[in-house]
């Protein structure tokens, strides 16, 4: 139970409220702007590592099970980028770096070498 003199207090203020065209408004200011409505987001960003051995079929479920969900949304802007790397203990032979150097520049990569390590 609340003395009388806090409830005189409590009274004087919610009156003070009343009065003031601030009732219903406890804790806000009168001029605070209004909360500013949270927008969904807007852009998708992933990576994923896949199995070389399985590559078409694991890129084939990334396709299914992320892509189509966003891809079919209005004013959707798709970019995929398919980054390769692989290791070849022994050193790639010179026929091969030949095949593939020619097969990449035809596929248009924008970027390929072949390193050392």
């Amino acid at each position: 139970m609340a003395s009388p003199t806090r409830a005189r207090s409590l009274i004087h203020t919610v009156r003070r409220r009343w009065l003031s065209g601030q009732h219903g408004q406890v804790g806000h200011r009168k001029d605070a702007p209004p909360p500013v409505p949270k927008l969904p987001p807007n852009v998708f960003i992933g990576s994923v590592k896949l199995d070389g051995e399985r590559v078409v079929k694991e890129t084939g479920r990334v396709v299914m099970e992320v892509l189509e969900h966003l891809s079919i949304l209005p004013g959707a802007e798709v970019q995929v980028t398919l980054e390769l790397r692989v290791g070849v203990p022994d050193g790639v032979k010179e026929d091969v770096v030949r095949t593939v150097s020619e097969n990449a520049k035809t596929l248009k990569f924008q970027t390929f070498s072949f390193e050392r390590e």
